[in-house]
């Protein structure tokens, strides 16, 4: 009895993933969301300075 009923739940775990296919996840969008004033920060200036209170030039 607890052989059989071990199986079936064996076989029920191996149902949800039949096979590595990839998940139905939505992609990211091609563009990251608009980021607050204080995140769009200068390529060229570390963002280290920023976050000390003040920015080295």
């Amino acid at each position: 009895g607890n052989v059989t009923v071990r199986s079936k739940k064996r076989r029920g775990a191996r149902l949800p993933t039949p096979s590595p296919t990839p998940s139905p996840t939505p992609s990211p969008p091609p563009s990251p969301p608009p980021a607050p004033a204080q995140e769009q920060l200068p390529l060229d200036v570390p963002r280290d300075h920023f976050v000390c209170g003040e920015a080295v030039e």
